[in-house]
Formats: C-alpha cells, sequence, structure tokens
C-alpha cells in the first residue's frame, strides 16, 4: 500500500478528523458554491461516488 510505503520512506501521515472538516466546508457553504459552480449532472456523479455532501 502506498500509504505504508510513504510512511516507511519517513513520511508522516496525519489523519484528519473528517467529519469536522466537513462541517466547516458546509458552514463556509462550500458545497453550494461547488455546485452551482460545476451544475447538477456533476453533482450527482460526485455524490454517487462519495455520497452525501453538504
Amino acid at each position: 500500500m502506498a500509504r505504508n510505503d510513504l510512511a516507511g520512506k519517513g513520511l508522516q501521515i496525519v489523519d484528519a478528523d473528517k467529519d469536522s472538516f466537513k462541517q466547516a466546508l458546509a458552514q463556509a457553504n462550500f458545497y453550494n458554491d461547488m455546485r452551482a459552480k460545476f451544475g447538477e449532472e456533476a453533482w450527482k456523479l460526485l455524490e454517487a461516488s462519495v455520497g452525501a455532501l453538504g
């Protein structure tokens, strides 16, 4: 796995708190802005891949 290979070479890997990160993006209207920028079709494809966003 690339993660283990990189860590073995000295790279420090920090796992982010994904829920708090998503919450901050939602509060900043990031999801609404990106949805408007890229359109409904692209947004639906994204959510189909990663799950519901903001």
